[in-house]
């Protein structure tokens, strides 16, 4: 039998087989499997969109089955979804995309649910997952995964954005606010400086580009905060900032957030997929650290990936943040991009958060819970300078 022939054979029985989720089979088999478990009887309003989702993603577990094929037979790379239907590997369907990269190394799949929701799986993916604007599965740039999914009818929701009532302002591309503490809704909390007094005056916008944040404390027993927040929620990517200040020289009770995500959206309590790409402050009394962590969703302590004590006379670093569906990866260099020596590394891949309505934020401020020794009210007027801030996807 010629290698065309069996991939045309094998689509017949998976087409037999895998190819035809019809909603009144998976209705009739959720309520089966609810019967059997013991499970608690809902409205047929809820049930039907769950099928339609759950028939959606078996679509996708088709064509993941279909791509096996293709690549194992075929010259070890992955073809588009038009080569696999002429293959008869898989029916023709108004509602399922795919598509290759340029080199066929990897694939994104989309399939549009009858309810209106797209769900996209890849060559790596373990499960079949909603798509939208800020959880987009790699492989193809965003512009593509979008005209596919646009393709079969399934344009993704706009990506969060919100001005949360306050101007805007231009850093390197990138819509941001500078927070205030007159025009800051009280909702949203005052913290975490624990004197709830942020200004937008205290962010200086430079000549060459950069940004000054300045802890402004001239009466020597007030200090003011200053921070920046993006527009946009940007979600899965890399986020990379260049940052300048005497960081091994902080005040014990100054903090400093290089970059973190925060969903503003979940209240001040919530703090959901709150992911810091260098937390600078003299934490433990030891010498100042740069916190790597993130908090999970499920919430609880944070996941600590690494404390990094500051080097003695660094004043200048970059730090990269590459944060994807199954893991959030942090470097640290030394200068004024990746090249220079690297200060730390650190990865984890268990429990990594979902994007949600996270915005970035850059801050300076002040925590009242540090050494007796150094009385919060006495920290001096400190600067840091934001010298560059990108985000890749």
């Amino acid at each position: 039998m010629k290698p065309l022939d069996w991939v045309r054979t094998a689509g017949r029985l998976l087409r037999s087989t895998a190819g035809a989720f019809d909603i009144s089979s998976i209705v009739v088999g959720v309520v089966l499997v609810g019967i059997l478990t013991g499970g608690v009887l809902v409205s047929v309003g809820t049930l039907i969109p769950y099928a339609q989702d759950s028939a959606a993603k078996q679509d996708l577990y088709a064509l993941r089955t279909a791509a096996g094929v293709t690549l194992s037979t075929g010259s070890g790379r992955y073809v588009p979804l038009s080569e696999m239907t002429d293959a008869g590997l898989l029916a023709e369907s108004t509602s399922l995309a795919a598509q290759p990269d340029i080199t066929g190394a990897c694939y994104v799949a989309i399939s549009r649910s009858a309810s209106g929701d797209p769900f996209y799986l890849t060559d790596t993916s373990t499960d079949a997952k909603p798509l939208t604007d800020s959880n987009q599965p790699g492989c193809l740039e965003a512009d593509a995964v979008t005209a596919l999914s646009s393709s079969i009818g399934a344009p993704l929701p706009a990506r969060y954005s919100s001005d949360m009532g306050m101007p805007t302002f231009d850093f390197n591309g990138h819509e941001f606010m500078k927070r205030d503490y007159d025009t800051w809704n009280p909702a949203l909390g005052v913290g975490p400086h624990f004197t709830g007094e942020w200004y937008s005056s205290l962010v200086t916008e430079n000549p060459d580009g950069s940004l000054d944040l300045k802890m402004y404390n001239p009466s020597g027993n007030y200090p003011m905060g200053a921070q920046i927040i993006s527009k946009k929620a940007y979600g899965y990517g890399t986020y990379q900032i260049t940052v300048e200040g005497d960081f091994a020289n902080f005040d014990p009770n100054l903090v400093f957030g290089s970059l973190f995500t925060y969903d503003w959206t979940d209240g001040p309590s919530g703090g959901h997929n709150e992911i810091n790409a260098g937390e600078f402050s003299n934490w433990n009394g030891n010498g100042v650290e740069a916190l790597l962590n993130f908090f999970k969703d499920t919430g609880g302590d944070p996941v600590i990936a690494k404390g990094v004590l500051w080097p003695a006379g660094v004043t200048q670093a970059t730090v990269r943040m590459t944060w994807e569906e199954d893991s959030i990866v942090w470097d640290v260099f030394q200068g004024a991009d990746t090249t220079g020596p690297v200060i730390a590394h650190a990865e984890e891949t268990e429990d990594i958060p979902v994007p949600a309505n996270e915005q970035v934020n850059i801050n300076l401020w002040v925590k009242d819970r540090g050494l007796a020794a150094y009385p919060a009210l006495n920290v001096p007027t400190t600067i840091v300078t934001i010298r560059d801030f990108t985000y890749t996807r």
